[in-house]
């Protein structure tokens, strides 16, 4: 998107996207991507300190044991393992493009490689199905252990569901009895994403219900919160059944003494660690060191540039997707007081619904 924030901000003919051909990422760049993801500074020992015992780090590295034998099932696979072990559900409402997803990418293979008892099985747990490229190339960075997909459309953003907030949450609750058995024996560990965004509090309560009585571990990474600058989610909340800021309190931290939190900056893990102490870990998000980009992508890049805004004008790249939670109109207001003639940019289109 580019914007000249001298004209109002809803002229739509004012607005671009930068998204040149070359922007698509190639299929060999997106496999080293996913495969590799060890080389950049990714705090894992932080990470498994906020695990509950008996989970936590190996000392030595090796490769995951186990197999798994797939059937299709409304699971899309079925668990038959000739060892014990971990399984590892990771939850988001979805795994489309963004920051959360490549958190994902990126912590999973170093899970998989340090945590004990070993992971055996992976499972995706959302609302959509992923996209088949990357899921083809997730289940690659695995190094062999099982991915499987376990979908419900109750467990994506509570604004795209019609269903009363009792059927849902039926729903929602047999859908994680079906993922995680009243009475299985294997430790499981649920890495819960953005829960803290509350697009989904309904499925957040069933999740903290299935740790009761189970040998099961919820750890909560929260990536953003629903009450900074997103006080649309409070409505919604409130139709769900979360009517005061208390039942929401309640929801997203839980006297569970197996639920964990993860906060990705200090300031977050800071403010939490006085209210929940040893139950609150900062973990930065993972990263890697990246080749230089191609000379050829850099200049199709100022290609498009230069045939949406006028030659010479100053320009302010906007790194982000054009997200109302991005702050975007921030960005605007920031650009037209300390530069009024400049356009301002932003790297991806949308790709998330309101």
């Amino acid at each position: 998107m580019a914007a000249r924030p001298s004209r109002c901000p809803s002229d739509n003919s004012r607005c671009r996207t930068l998204r040149p051909e070359s922007q698509t990422i190639p299929d060999s760049d997106l496999r080293r991507r996913i495969r590799h993801p060890s080389s950049g500074p990714v705090q894992f020992r932080k990470f498994s300190r906020t695990l509950p015992s008996p989970i936590h780090p190996r000392r030595r590295r090796g490769r995951p044991t186990g197999v798994a034998t797939r059937k299709k099932s409304r699971l899309e696979g079925t668990r038959h393992h000739t060892h014990s072990g971990l399984t590892l559900v990771i939850v988001h409402n979805h795994f489309r493009p963004g920051g959360v997803r490549r958190v994902i990418e990126l912590a999973t293979p170093a899970l998989l490689a340090t945590l004990s008892p070993r992971i055996t099985t992976v499972m995706l747990l959302a609302g959509e199905e992923p996209d088949g490229p990357w899921l083809q190339e997730f289940r690659r960075s695995t190094g062999g252990v099982p991915v499987i997909c376990a979908i419900h459309p109750a467990a994506g953003y509570r604004s795209g569901q019609r269903g009363s907030s009792a059927t849902l949450a039926r729903q929602l609750r047999l859908h994680l009895n079906q993922c995680i058995p009243r009475h299985g024996t294997e430790p499981v560990l649920i890495w819960a994403h953005n829960p803290g965004l509350g697009r989904n509090l309904l499925l957040t309560r069933a999740l903290n219900a299935v740790c009761r009585g189970r040998p099961v571990r919820l750890l909560m990474h929260h990536h953003d919160w629903w009450f900074d600058n997103r006080w649309p989610r409070w409505p919604e909340m409130r139709r769900s059944g979360f009517r005061t800021l208390s039942a929401v309190a309640r929801t997203l931290f839980p006297p569970v003494s197996q639920v964990r939190h993860i906060a990705i900056n200090g300031a977050e893990a800071s403010v939490l660690k006085r209210h929940l102490g040893a139950a609150v870990e900062w973990v930065p998000n993972p990263a890697e060191r990246t080749p230089a980009v191609d000379p050829r992508r850099i200049r199709q890049a100022r290609a498009w540039l230069n045939r949406h805004v006028p030659s010479g004008d100053p320009v302010w790249l906007l790194p982000c997707r054009l997200l109302r939670r991005k702050n975007v109109a921030e960005a605007l207001l920031l650009t037209r007081w300390l530069r009024p003639e400049a356009w301002l940019v932003t790297t991806g289109p949308v790709s998330s619904p309101p």
